[in-house]
């Protein structure tokens, strides 16, 4: 029981890199305009 936490636990910074990574990457095919329109909201 205890491998299986301290493999989980070593897992969690490339989880967060490969998250961090893709995110990047996808904001990398948009725009400026859209990329500043996802942070601005049309609040009526």
């Amino acid at each position: 029981m205890l491998t299986y936490i301290i493999r989980r636990l070593l897992m969690v910074p490339l989880l967060l890199f490969g998250v961090t990574v893709l995110i990047f990457a996808m904001l990398q095919f948009l725009s400026p305009v859209e990329r500043s329109a996802l942070y601005v909201r049309d609040v009526p």
